[in-house]
Protein backbone atom coordinates (compact mmCIF):
# COMPACT_ATOMS: atom_id res chain seq x y z
CA UNK A 1 0.00 0.00 0.00
CA UNK A 2 1.31 3.45 -0.92
CA UNK A 3 1.64 5.57 2.23
CA UNK A 4 1.19 9.31 1.99
CA UNK A 5 3.31 11.82 3.91
CA UNK A 6 2.07 13.20 7.21
CA UNK A 7 1.37 16.90 7.50
CA UNK A 8 0.63 18.78 10.73
CA UNK A 9 -1.53 21.88 10.52
CA UNK A 10 -2.26 24.66 13.01
CA UNK A 11 -4.52 27.68 12.69
CA UNK A 12 -4.88 30.79 14.79
CA UNK A 13 -8.11 30.98 16.81
CA UNK A 14 -10.57 33.79 17.14
CA UNK A 15 -13.67 34.20 19.27
CA UNK A 16 -16.83 32.84 17.67
CA UNK A 17 -20.44 32.37 18.69
CA UNK A 18 -22.21 29.28 17.47
CA UNK A 19 -26.00 29.08 17.58
CA UNK A 20 -26.94 25.54 18.37
CA UNK A 21 -30.06 23.67 17.36
CA UNK A 22 -29.46 21.02 20.00
CA UNK A 23 -27.70 23.06 22.68
CA UNK A 24 -27.91 26.57 24.04
CA UNK A 25 -25.94 29.48 22.60
CA UNK A 26 -22.52 29.64 24.20
CA UNK A 27 -19.41 31.75 23.77
CA UNK A 28 -16.07 29.98 23.83
CA UNK A 29 -12.55 30.79 22.76
CA UNK A 30 -11.78 28.17 20.12
CA UNK A 31 -8.34 26.62 20.19
CA UNK A 32 -6.20 25.88 17.15
CA UNK A 33 -6.51 22.13 16.77
CA UNK A 34 -3.49 20.16 15.61
CA UNK A 35 -4.24 17.80 12.74
CA UNK A 36 -2.64 15.07 10.66
CA UNK A 37 -3.44 14.97 6.95
CA UNK A 38 -3.38 11.73 4.99
CA UNK A 39 -3.84 12.83 1.36
CA UNK A 40 -4.83 10.45 -1.40
CA UNK A 41 -2.56 10.45 -4.46
CA UNK A 42 -5.37 9.66 -6.92
CA UNK A 43 -8.73 10.88 -5.57
CA UNK A 44 -11.80 8.84 -6.43
CA UNK A 45 -13.54 12.07 -7.42
CA UNK A 46 -14.87 15.23 -5.75
CA UNK A 47 -15.86 13.33 -2.61
CA UNK A 48 -15.89 14.73 0.94
CA UNK A 49 -12.83 14.24 3.15
CA UNK A 50 -13.08 12.07 6.25
CA UNK A 51 -12.33 13.81 9.57
CA UNK A 52 -11.52 11.64 12.60
CA UNK A 53 -12.02 12.54 16.28
CA UNK A 54 -10.30 10.41 18.92
CA UNK A 55 -11.53 9.39 22.38
CA UNK A 56 -10.53 10.35 25.92
CA UNK A 57 -6.74 10.09 26.49
CA UNK A 58 -6.32 9.52 22.74
CA UNK A 59 -4.83 11.62 19.96
CA UNK A 60 -4.39 11.76 16.21
CA UNK A 61 -1.28 9.62 16.74
CA UNK A 62 -3.52 6.62 17.52
CA UNK A 63 -5.14 6.91 14.07
CA UNK A 64 -2.07 7.13 11.83
CA UNK A 65 -2.18 3.58 10.48
CA UNK A 66 -5.96 3.54 10.06
CA UNK A 67 -5.91 7.07 8.65
CA UNK A 68 -3.55 6.04 5.87
CA UNK A 69 -5.45 2.82 5.25
CA UNK A 70 -8.81 4.60 5.02
CA UNK A 71 -7.43 7.29 2.70
CA UNK A 72 -6.42 4.57 0.24
CA UNK A 73 -9.54 2.44 0.75
CA UNK A 74 -12.08 5.27 0.61
CA UNK A 75 -10.27 7.25 -2.08
CA UNK A 76 -10.47 10.52 -0.16
CA UNK A 77 -8.34 12.80 1.98
CA UNK A 78 -8.39 11.86 5.66
CA UNK A 79 -7.70 14.18 8.59
CA UNK A 80 -7.18 13.14 12.21
CA UNK A 81 -7.56 15.92 14.79
CA UNK A 82 -6.26 16.41 18.32
CA UNK A 83 -9.15 17.67 20.44
CA UNK A 84 -8.48 20.35 23.05
CA UNK A 85 -6.36 19.15 26.00
CA UNK A 86 -5.12 16.19 23.97
CA UNK A 87 -2.11 15.47 21.80
CA UNK A 88 -0.52 18.60 20.32
CA UNK A 89 -3.59 20.83 20.68
CA UNK A 90 -3.61 23.56 23.33
CA UNK A 91 -4.85 23.15 26.89
CA UNK A 92 -8.05 25.10 27.51
CA UNK A 93 -11.25 25.24 29.50
CA UNK A 94 -14.10 24.53 29.40
CA UNK A 95 -13.62 20.88 28.55
CA UNK A 96 -17.15 20.23 27.32
CA UNK A 97 -18.69 18.50 24.32
CA UNK A 98 -20.02 21.82 23.06
CA UNK A 99 -16.63 23.54 23.31
CA UNK A 100 -14.89 20.69 21.51
CA UNK A 101 -17.56 20.70 18.79
CA UNK A 102 -17.05 24.43 18.29
CA UNK A 103 -13.30 23.85 18.00
CA UNK A 104 -13.96 21.35 15.21
CA UNK A 105 -16.37 23.74 13.51
CA UNK A 106 -13.76 26.49 13.58
CA UNK A 107 -11.09 24.13 12.22
CA UNK A 108 -13.36 23.26 9.28
CA UNK A 109 -13.86 26.94 8.48
CA UNK A 110 -10.14 27.64 8.63
CA UNK A 111 -9.40 24.67 6.37
CA UNK A 112 -12.12 25.72 3.93
CA UNK A 113 -13.98 22.41 4.28
CA UNK A 114 -17.71 22.96 3.86
CA UNK A 115 -18.77 19.31 3.51
CA UNK A 116 -17.19 16.34 5.27
CA UNK A 117 -17.71 12.83 6.53
CA UNK A 118 -17.15 12.85 10.30
CA UNK A 119 -15.98 9.86 12.34
CA UNK A 120 -15.66 9.88 16.12
CA UNK A 121 -14.79 7.19 18.65
CA UNK A 122 -15.97 7.19 22.27
CA UNK A 123 -15.68 10.79 23.57
CA UNK A 124 -14.92 11.80 19.99
CA UNK A 125 -18.18 10.10 19.02
CA UNK A 126 -20.11 12.34 21.40
CA UNK A 127 -18.29 15.37 20.03
CA UNK A 128 -19.14 14.23 16.49
CA UNK A 129 -22.83 13.77 17.38
CA UNK A 130 -22.90 17.19 19.06
CA UNK A 131 -21.30 18.65 15.95
CA UNK A 132 -23.86 16.94 13.70
CA UNK A 133 -26.81 18.18 15.73
CA UNK A 134 -25.40 21.71 15.93
CA UNK A 135 -24.09 22.07 12.37
CA UNK A 136 -25.84 19.48 10.16
CA UNK A 137 -25.12 21.35 6.92
CA UNK A 138 -21.37 20.77 7.26
CA UNK A 139 -21.60 17.00 7.64
CA UNK A 140 -22.56 14.82 4.70
CA UNK A 141 -22.35 11.59 6.67
CA UNK A 142 -21.63 10.63 10.26
CA UNK A 143 -19.86 7.58 11.69
CA UNK A 144 -19.90 6.96 15.45
CA UNK A 145 -17.68 4.24 16.90
CA UNK A 146 -19.04 2.63 20.08
CA UNK A 147 -20.87 5.55 21.65
CA UNK A 148 -24.56 6.43 22.02
CA UNK A 149 -26.31 9.82 22.25
CA UNK A 150 -27.28 9.33 25.90
CA UNK A 151 -26.20 10.73 29.24
CA UNK A 152 -24.29 8.02 31.07
CA UNK A 153 -21.82 8.74 33.89
CA UNK A 154 -18.31 7.75 32.91
CA UNK A 155 -16.95 4.68 34.64
CA UNK A 156 -14.94 5.34 37.79
CA UNK A 157 -12.16 3.52 35.96
CA UNK A 158 -11.36 6.72 34.05
CA UNK A 159 -10.95 8.66 37.29
CA UNK A 160 -8.67 5.86 38.47
CA UNK A 161 -6.52 6.24 35.37
CA UNK A 162 -6.16 9.95 36.05
CA UNK A 163 -5.20 9.37 39.69
CA UNK A 164 -2.61 6.79 38.64
CA UNK A 165 -1.15 9.18 36.06
CA UNK A 166 -1.09 12.02 38.61
CA UNK A 167 0.78 9.76 41.03
CA UNK A 168 3.29 8.82 38.34
CA UNK A 169 3.71 12.46 37.36
CA UNK A 170 4.49 13.40 40.97
CA UNK A 171 7.38 10.91 40.99
CA UNK A 172 9.09 12.73 38.09
CA UNK A 173 9.72 9.68 35.90
CA UNK A 174 13.02 9.77 34.05
CA UNK A 175 11.85 7.47 31.25
CA UNK A 176 8.71 5.93 29.77
CA UNK A 177 9.79 2.64 31.32
CA UNK A 178 9.79 4.23 34.77
CA UNK A 179 6.40 5.82 34.09
CA UNK A 180 5.09 2.39 33.09
CA UNK A 181 6.40 0.87 36.32
CA UNK A 182 4.73 3.61 38.35
CA UNK A 183 1.40 3.03 36.59
CA UNK A 184 1.57 -0.74 36.96
CA UNK A 185 0.51 -0.80 40.62
CA UNK A 186 -2.87 0.77 39.78
CA UNK A 187 -3.24 -0.36 36.16
CA UNK A 188 -2.12 -3.99 35.77
CA UNK A 189 -3.40 -4.30 32.18
CA UNK A 190 -0.45 -3.79 29.82
CA UNK A 191 -2.51 -2.68 26.76
CA UNK A 192 -4.19 0.06 28.80
CA UNK A 193 -0.85 1.26 30.16
CA UNK A 194 0.62 1.29 26.67
CA UNK A 195 -2.31 3.41 25.47
CA UNK A 196 -1.99 5.86 28.38
CA UNK A 197 1.78 6.06 27.91
CA UNK A 198 1.25 7.57 24.46
CA UNK A 199 0.45 10.74 26.43
CA UNK A 200 3.96 10.96 27.88
CA UNK A 201 6.65 13.06 26.25
CA UNK A 202 10.21 14.13 27.11
CA UNK A 203 10.49 17.24 29.24
CA UNK A 204 12.13 20.20 27.54
CA UNK A 205 14.74 21.33 28.40
CA UNK A 206 14.85 19.36 31.68
CA UNK A 207 15.54 15.61 31.66
CA UNK A 208 12.73 13.16 32.28
CA UNK A 209 9.21 12.54 31.02
CA UNK A 210 5.95 14.35 31.64
CA UNK A 211 2.29 13.88 30.73
CA UNK A 212 1.21 16.03 27.79
CA UNK A 213 -2.47 16.16 28.85
CA UNK A 214 -3.65 18.45 31.70
CA UNK A 215 -4.73 15.80 34.19
CA UNK A 216 -6.38 18.27 36.56
CA UNK A 217 -8.53 19.67 33.74
CA UNK A 218 -9.57 16.18 32.63
CA UNK A 219 -10.39 15.16 36.21
CA UNK A 220 -12.70 18.17 36.60
CA UNK A 221 -14.29 17.57 33.19
CA UNK A 222 -15.13 13.87 33.63
CA UNK A 223 -18.73 14.43 34.87
CA UNK A 224 -19.46 16.73 31.89
CA UNK A 225 -18.05 14.26 29.38
CA UNK A 226 -20.65 11.68 30.36
CA UNK A 227 -23.52 14.06 29.64
CA UNK A 228 -25.58 14.33 26.46
CA UNK A 229 -28.80 16.31 26.18
CA UNK A 230 -30.95 14.30 23.78
CA UNK A 231 -34.20 16.10 24.60
CA UNK A 232 -33.63 19.54 23.10
CA UNK A 233 -36.36 20.43 20.56
CA UNK A 234 -35.29 20.23 16.94
CA UNK A 235 -32.27 18.06 17.64
CA UNK A 236 -32.23 15.84 14.55
CA UNK A 237 -29.44 14.97 12.12
CA UNK A 238 -31.13 14.16 8.80
CA UNK A 239 -28.20 12.61 6.94
CA UNK A 240 -26.82 9.05 6.75
CA UNK A 241 -25.31 7.85 10.01
CA UNK A 242 -23.47 4.65 10.90
CA UNK A 243 -23.03 3.43 14.47
CA UNK A 244 -20.32 0.78 14.87
CA UNK A 245 -20.78 -1.01 18.18
CA UNK A 246 -18.58 -3.49 19.99
CA UNK A 247 -20.63 -6.58 20.81
CA UNK A 248 -18.59 -6.99 24.02
CA UNK A 249 -19.04 -3.34 25.01
CA UNK A 250 -21.89 -1.70 26.95
CA UNK A 251 -21.76 1.70 25.28
CA UNK A 252 -24.56 1.02 22.76
CA UNK A 253 -27.25 -0.91 24.60
CA UNK A 254 -30.52 -2.11 23.01
CA UNK A 255 -32.51 0.35 25.12
CA UNK A 256 -30.61 3.23 23.48
CA UNK A 257 -31.82 2.33 20.00
CA UNK A 258 -35.05 4.44 20.14
CA UNK A 259 -33.03 7.54 21.05
CA UNK A 260 -30.58 6.82 18.25
CA UNK A 261 -33.45 6.44 15.78
CA UNK A 262 -35.10 9.68 16.93
CA UNK A 263 -31.99 11.85 16.73
CA UNK A 264 -30.50 10.09 13.71
CA UNK A 265 -33.46 8.81 11.66
CA UNK A 266 -31.24 7.64 8.78
CA UNK A 267 -28.98 5.60 11.02
CA UNK A 268 -27.71 2.04 10.84
CA UNK A 269 -26.14 0.11 13.74
CA UNK A 270 -23.51 -2.51 12.93
CA UNK A 271 -21.87 -4.79 15.52
CA UNK A 272 -18.26 -5.99 15.58
CA UNK A 273 -17.05 -8.84 17.77
CA UNK A 274 -14.93 -6.52 19.89
CA UNK A 275 -14.86 -4.43 23.03
CA UNK A 276 -14.91 -0.65 23.24
CA UNK A 277 -11.82 -0.12 21.04
CA UNK A 278 -13.50 -1.52 17.95
CA UNK A 279 -11.09 0.14 15.52
CA UNK A 280 -7.94 -1.22 17.14
CA UNK A 281 -9.30 -4.67 18.06
CA UNK A 282 -10.73 -5.41 14.61
CA UNK A 283 -9.14 -2.87 12.23
CA UNK A 284 -9.83 -4.79 9.02
CA UNK A 285 -13.54 -5.21 9.78
CA UNK A 286 -13.77 -1.61 10.97
CA UNK A 287 -12.22 -0.19 7.80
CA UNK A 288 -14.48 -2.40 5.67
CA UNK A 289 -17.63 -1.12 7.41
CA UNK A 290 -16.50 2.49 7.12
CA UNK A 291 -15.55 2.03 3.47
CA UNK A 292 -18.83 0.37 2.48
CA UNK A 293 -20.88 3.04 4.25
CA UNK A 294 -18.82 5.95 2.93
CA UNK A 295 -18.90 4.78 -0.68
CA UNK A 296 -22.63 4.06 -0.62
CA UNK A 297 -23.45 7.59 0.55
CA UNK A 298 -20.75 9.77 -1.02
CA UNK A 299 -21.71 12.58 -3.35
CA UNK A 300 -19.63 15.42 -4.83
CA UNK A 301 -18.41 17.75 -2.11
CA UNK A 302 -18.82 21.48 -2.17
CA UNK A 303 -15.65 23.34 -3.17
Amino acid sequence: MLLSPLHLRHRLPQRVIVRSRAFSVSRVEPVRLASSHFPISVPAGPVPPLVILHGLFGSKQNWQSLGRAMAQRLGCDVYALDLRNHGESPHATPMTLEAMAQDVSYWLKEEGLSSIALLGHSMGGKVAMTMALNHPAAIEQLIVADMAPVAVPLSSTFAGYIRAMQHAEAQNPTSKRMADQLLQADIPELPIRQFLLTNYKPKQPQPGYTCRVPLDVLATALPNLGEFDADQPGAVFPRPTLFIAGSRSDYIKPEYRPTIARLFPRSLVEYIDAGHWVHSEKPTTFVQLVSDFYKSHSSPSTP
